[in-house]
């Protein structure tokens, strides 16, 4: 990752100059750098001169589209792309999107509103910025464990200790969720990526709470050579055919057909491919995917008995 004072390099390539002066005033309040190239024809000599960890492609620009600018970083550029975009038959749909209503509340405050409508429309600006800043947190997380393991970020600790203090700050969250602990109770020291496990156990437990009826279990088991950590929830489950599926990048299955919104095309070193999603970011289980395997290990989804999904993350124990 290229840090500078350690936040990292977002490159936005948008020529509405408004529009990309108030997304880095925000971001830069929150600590995230953002720099900003306003023509196609620059962006690619920008990109390789600066080596951002993020690029924010808009598919419109004068001298070079995103999508030709796209083609042109690949395969050298090793960082994340955002692409976005939509077509102009679509704007009823495009409002639904964050950066679309980021736009529409903008042009909005130009036609001087009132007061109170003035309030309104920033308050709208500063929830779908923060959604736009969400987005790229989760673009920087999946891209860090895309990149060679490094030894220092490992760290020998006790998993059941660090998995049962999780799993009290998720019970404070989520009071109305019946959680079954069956950790062990011994202690179990690992070497591990403690970051990166908070991460996989975050994300795995928060998309059970988002499914489950009543229900999560967590529990460990400890082979000669491996540890499997599961979550469990009673949900409705998850097609069988669907199991690989759902670790890929941007799927949401449970995206309703029907609701279409404004394209946002995002593409990640080594994803399979530039994918469509239509409103969410759909990387919490791709990150998952890419912690295990970041650590030599995976993670696999099948049925639970208490009717819903589990997801067995799996890691070799390492000396």
């Amino acid at each position: 990752m290229n840090i500078a004072n350690n936040k990292p390099i977002i490159l936005l390539v948008e020529d509405d100059a408004r529009l990309a002066n108030l997304i880095q005033e925000y971001l830069q309040k929150h600590g995230l750098q953002l720099n900003i190239e306003p023509r196609g024809d620059r962006a690619e000599a920008r990109i390789a001169r600066d080596q951002p960890d993020l690029v924010i492609l808009d598919v419109m620009l004068p001298g070079k589209d995103g999508f030709a600018i796209c083609r042109g970083l690949r395969p050298e550029y090793e960082g994340g792309i955002i692409m976005l975009t939509a077509r102009d038959e679509d704007l009823d749909e495009l409002l639904g999107t964050p950066l679309a209503r980021l736009r529409f509340a903008v042009e909005m405050l130009r036609d001087k509103p009132t007061k109170t409508d003035a309030d309104r429309f920033l308050n709208d600006i500063d929830r779908d910025v923060k959604e736009i800043e969400s987005l790229i947190d989760e673009i920087l997380l999946h891209s860090r464990y895309d990149r060679a393991v490094s030894e220092q970020s490992f760290e020998r600790l006790d998993l059941v200790a660090l998995l049962n203090e999780l799993l009290e700050v998720f019970q404070d969250y989520h009071p109305q969720v019946i959680l079954k602990n069956t950790l062990p109770d011994k202690e179990l020291k690992v070497a591990l990526d403690s970051t990166g496990i908070k991460h996989a156990m975050n994300n795995l437990l928060n998309n059970a709470a988002r499914y489950a009826k009543s229900t999560i279990k967590v529990s460990l088991d400890k082979a000669a050579d491996t540890i499997n950590i599961k979550v469990e929830d009673d949900g409705e489950g998850i097609a069988k055919e669907d199991f690989q599926r759902v670790f890929k990048p941007f799927i949401r299955l449970d995206e309703s057909r029907q609701r279409k919104s404004a394209e946002v095309l995002l593409a990640v070193p080594d994803a399979p491919s530039i994918s469509t999603i239509p409103g969410g970011s759909g990387l919490g289980l791709s990150i998952v995917e890419r912690i295990a395997q970041w650590h030599g290990g995976s993670v696999s989804c099948e049925k639970s008995d208490l009717g819903g999904a589990m997801f067995s993350f799996q890691i070799p124990l390492r000396s």
